[in-house]
């Protein structure tokens, strides 16, 4: 959080339109949660971007679908592959466009960014398969957690991102199999560099150089007097302290605590 994701994203949107003369639409997926940030981002720091705001319950994405279509029909017959918009960008959520991914087959994407990319580290989950089988020829993955440790989520990042390039995961993972071992360190490098065209790695310090280091405490603290009664009662196996109407599933509760634990 507070990298300039999203900025840095819009950013990039303006470069596109504005100095590469490349129009949208562009494709803006993000949770619920930060939607309506990503759009008061927009609006607030590039207004010229116009936006169709792809939300809203069954009903009410009918009628965005119906008034789009309207549009559409609207224009000369020569103009109807290619419609000129009204706007540059669709912002729409993960789970909506799992709901209708059939409407956004209908469009050729120029740009497609993911906030909260880690949601792609399976490429068997539902959000995974729509969100490839788009047409939309750049992606841009953005997350503020490290990249994945586990090599066949790394994997399908890289694969959504380059599939042609990435198409092997079997000949990926035993390329980069290591142990965490100095024998291994030659993969490390390797794998460093592979990675190395395809991340653009930022991080607080270098956003904000004025932030202070950050700094470890470790608190220790007893249990509450509460804590202590279960904790006691629960190695004296007092079934008595517990109130409950189910006693053979408390029982078994404890066999298994002091299977598990060796008591």
């Amino acid at each position: 959080m507070g990298l300039g994701k999203t900025l840095q994203t819009i950013s990039f949107m303006l470069y596109l339109k504005n100095t590469l003369g490349v129009k949208g639409p562009y494709l803006i997926v993000c949770p619920l949660s930060i939607y309506d940030t990503w759009r008061g981002e927009i609006q607030n720091f590039a207004p010229s971007l116009g936006i169709f705001e792809y939300i809203g319950n069954k009903e009410e994405r009918q009628l965005l679908r119906d008034n789009l279509v309207d549009f559409v029909n609207d224009l000369p017959k020569t103009q109807r592959s290619d419609p000129p918009f009204l706007f540059d960008i669709f912002l729409t959520t993960y789970d909506l466009l799992n709901m209708d991914v059939e409407f956004f087959h209908q469009f050729k994407f120029k740009f497609l960014a993911l906030d909260e990319a880690s949601k792609l580290k399976s490429s068997k989950s539902l959000t995974y398969q729509n969100l490839i089988s788009l047409k939309c020829p750049h992606r841009l993955l953005l997350t503020g957690t490290p990249i994945q440790n586990n090599l066949k989520e790394l994997f399908s990042l890289l694969h959504f991102i380059e599939p042609k390039l990435f198409s092997d995961e079997d000949l990926f993972l035993e390329a980069f199999n290591f142990k965490a071992s100095s024998r291994d360190q030659n993969k490390v490098t390797s794998l460093q560099q592979v990675l190395k065209p395809f991340v653009l790695r930022r991080v607080k310090s270098e956003v904000v150089p004025e932030l202070a280091e950050k700094k470890e405490f470790t608190m220790y603290v007893g249990m509450s007097a509460l804590q202590k009664k279960y904790y006691k009662a629960i190695l004296c196996q007092d079934i008595s302290y517990f109130e409950t109407g189910n006693r053979t599933k408390l029982m078994n509760f404890f066999v298994f605590y002091f299977i598990l634990f060796g008591l």
